[in-house]
C-alpha cells in the first residue's frame, strides 16, 4: 500500500495551510495519508526561537524583511536523533509518494532516497509562490521522481492550478457584504495596521485579523478576529492530527474570554473571505489561493520579499488584483474591485483543481 506523505512547515501559515488542506482532500479520496511539520525535527530552543522571531516580526516589518536576507544554515537546527527516527518510520512503509510544501525538506528526502531508492514512488514539489521562494533556492530539482508543480508562475504569466477550498460556491459579487478582509498573513506581518484608519474614512465594514490582545483598536464599524496565540503549527491535537489555526471572533464585552473554534475540512477565516468585497494583505502565496478560489480580489500592500512581489504583479498583470495605491487613486472604486472579482471567476472555471495535477 502506498502511503502519501505531505510535508510542510509551520514556521510560514503559507505554506502550512495549503499542505493541510491537501493532506484532508487526499484522505477524503480514501488515501492512506500522514503530515509531517518540519519544525518537530528541531530542538525546543529552536522552536523557542521561532516564536520569538514571529512576535519581532508581527511588531516590526523592518524587522522582518532584515531577517529574510540572513541567510542561516536551515540544516543546523535538525536534531539528528529526530531526522533518525524520522527515517525510520518511513521505512516501514511500502511505498511513499511525498508532497512537499517547503523546499527545506529535500535535503532530507535525497538523504532517505540514497538509502531506500525502491520505496520513494514520487516527490511533487508544490511551489506557493509565483518564483522560486526562499526553502527552494539552489535546488536541483530534475530528478526523475520529481515532479515540480507551479500553480502561478511569473515567468510566464499563468496560473495553472487552484486549490479547492472547503470545495464551497463562488459567491456573486452583489450578493456580498460591503467589507474588506485585512489580514498580514499567519504570522500578521507587513504595513496592514497603517491603512485601517484611510479605509475608516470609506464606506466599508472592515474584518481585521489580529495576533495579539494589544492589536484591538475600537469597534467602529470593525470586527476583529484573533488566531489562538498560544497555537503552535508544529503541535498536534489530543487524537494525533495537525489542525487548522483556533480562529474566533473577539467579543468586545468579553476580552479576557477569547473562543476559539476550528475546522476539519479547511481554515475559518475562508468563511469571511468569501463573502468579503476584497481582501488587504500583503500578496503571500496562500492569499493567492484565497483569493482565485473565492474569486476575491486582492488589494495588495508592501510585499515581504522578492517572491511576493513577484505574486502580486502577477495578479495584477492578469487583472486579479490591485495595489493599494491604485486603489487609492482611483478614489476606492467598488467598480474596479466586481471587474477583478469577474476576471478571477472567468479564470477559476479554466483553471484545474490541483488535486488533479497528482496521478492518484
Amino acid at each position: 500500500m502506498t502511503t502519501h506523505c505531505v510535508l510542510g512547515s509551520g514556521v510560514a501559515l503559507g505554506v502550512y495551510i495549503p499542505a493541510l488542506l491537501i493532506e484532508k482532500q487526499l484522505n477524503e479520496k480514501g488515501l492512506q495519508t500522514k503530515m509531517f511539520v518540519i519544525e518537530n525535527l528541531f530542538s525546543q530552543h529552536k522552536q523557542d526561537k521561532i516564536l520569538e522571531n514571529k512576535r519581532a516580526y508581527h511588531n516590526d516589518f523592518r524587522v522582518a524583511l532584515m531577517g529574510q536576507k540572513i541567510k542561516g544554515n536551515y540544516f543546523s537546527s535538525f536534531d539528528s536523533s529526530l531526522i533518525t527516527h524520522l527515517y525510520n518510520s518511513w521505512k516501514k512503509e511500502n511505498q511513499i509518494v511525498f508532497y512537499v510544501f517547503s523546499g527545506f525538506w529535500m535535503h532530507l528526502i535525497e538523504q532517505f532516497k540514497k538509502n531506500h531508492p525502491n520505496l520513494v514512488r514520487k516527490v511533487y514539489c508544490c511551489h506557493m509562490d509565483a518564483i522560486t521562494s526562499t526553502s527552494w533556492e539552489n535546488l536541483r530539482l530534475n530528478d526523475k521522481h520529481v515532479h515540480n508543480i507551479w500553480a502561478f508562475n511569473a515567468n510566464n504569466d499563468e496560473v495553472t492550478h487552484f486549490i479547492n477550498i472547503g470545495k464551497l460556491p463562488v459567491l456573486p459579487f452583489d450578493e456580498r457584504d460591503e467589507r474588506l478582509i485585512i489580514h498580514g498573513g499567519g504570522w500578521g506581518m507587513g504595513t496592514y495596521k497603517q491603512y485601517i484608519p484611510e479605509i475608516e474614512k470609506t464606506s466599508y465594514i472592515m474584518d481585521i485579523i489580529t495576533y495579539e490582545k494589544n492589536d484591538i483598536g475600537d469597534f467602529h464599524r470593525k470586527n476583529y478576529y484573533m488566531i489562538d496565540p498560544s497555537w503552535k503549527p508544529w503541535e498536534k491535537d489530543l487524537t494525533g492530527k495537525f489542525i487548522f489555526p483556533p480562529f474566533g471572533k473577539v467579543d468586545s464585552s468579553n476580552l479576557k474570554n477569547q473562543t476559539y473554534n476550528t475546522n476539519n475540512s479547511f481554515q475559518l477565516v475562508y468563511l469571511l473571505i468569501r463573502k468579503s468585497k476584497a481582501i488587504v494583505s500583503k500578496p503571500g502565496g496562500a492569499t493567492l489561493f484565497d483569493s482565485l478560489a473565492s474569486c476575491t480580489p486582492l488589494i495588495f500592500l508592501e510585499p515581504f520579499g522578492k517572491y511576493e512581489a513577484k505574486n502580486g504583479e502577477l495578479w495584477e498583470k492578469l487583472g486579479l488584483g490591485i495595489s493599494f495605491k491604485k486603489w487609492r487613486d482611483a478614489g476606492y472604486n467598488q467598480l474596479i474591485l466586481k471587474t477583478l472579482h469577474d476576471n478571477l471567476v472567468k479564470l477559476r472555471n479554466n483553471t484545474t483543481d490541483i488535486m488533479d495535477a497528482f496521478q492518484l
